[in-house]
């Protein structure tokens, strides 16, 4: 019964967010519009409701929900002790807040199609790719807690100024630092450890294909503006389910048996 608790507590946060949000009533327009506008936001439609593209902006709650059944498994459940990712707080914590803040600021961004909703939205992102970065590089050689943390934020803020100067390097950022955790995580791995490789299979092929449904909507290739079923949107629950099985590779990780 207990295992059924960070699952539901989960849900009813995220519910709980969307209905506080949706009746909110607020103009936009005095904001300083994002870079992609006025018609390159990807395909949902605009308005001028305080929720500008509703289904880019709801879907983005997945990651709230992934991210909090992280913090709160850490909470109500014993946590494993061989995986690293449950060695201290400090991963579960940052991984859950990274996803949280991943969902918040798409929510803020799609609802405002604003600058300052897109330096958030993309803020998200940052703080999940360097997470991933870093942590797969104390899975290969572990270092100090505290020395991940400030290289963590240091990271964060170095980003977080190019975005603000430089908005339209954004993306090549993002991606650029999520390739490169696949060299420490994924190519050469953990020395001491492994890890049920199923589900980081499962993530690579989840993300990439919802990298094609992301560029497909981009582009307008595969476009209804006026649908409620988004590609954009889609990609926001496939990239949240992407990560939550980035999250079960972590806690799949066990010792090495010595032959």
């Amino acid at each position: 019964m207990r295992s059924y608790i960070p699952i539901n507590l989960s849900l009813i946060l995220t519910i709980s967010l969307y209905f506080f949000l949706n009746p909110l009533s607020y103009s936009w327009a005095d904001w300083e519009p994002a870079s992609c506008m006025p018609d390159h936001c990807f395909c949902e439609s605009t308005n001028g409701t305080s929720v500008r593209q509703p289904s880019n902006t709801w879907s983005s709650l997945s990651f709230c929900f992934v991210g909090f059944y992280v913090i709160l498994v850490r909470i109500f459940q014993k946590p494993n002790g061989e995986s690293r990712f449950n060695q201290s707080v400090l991963f579960s914590g940052l991984f859950g807040f990274s996803l949280i803040l991943i969902g918040l600021g798409s929510v803020f961004f799609h609802a405002s199609l604003s600058f300052v909703g897109q330096f958030f939205d993309v803020t998200g992102m940052n703080l999940l790719a360097v997470f991933i970065l870093l942590f797969h590089i104390y899975r290969v050689r572990e270092y100090p807690k505290f020395v991940f943390l400030i290289c963590y934020l240091m990271f964060n803020l170095i980003l977080a100024y190019l975005l603000y100067a430089y908005p339209s390097l954004r993306r090549y950022l993002f991606g650029m630092i999520l390739s490169a955790s696949l060299i420490p995580g994924f190519i050469v791995g953990s020395t001491r450890s492994k890890s049920d490789s199923k589900w980081i299979v499962y993530a690579l092929v989840l993300q990439g294909f919802a990298f094609l449904v992301w560029v497909l909507d981009l582009q307008k290739i595969v476009c209804d503006s006026g649908s409620y079923l988004q590609g954009h949107a889609v990609w926001h629950i496939l990239g949240a389910s992407a990560s939550y099985y980035l999250y079960r590779f972590y806690l799949s990780e066990r010792a090495k048996v010595e032959s």
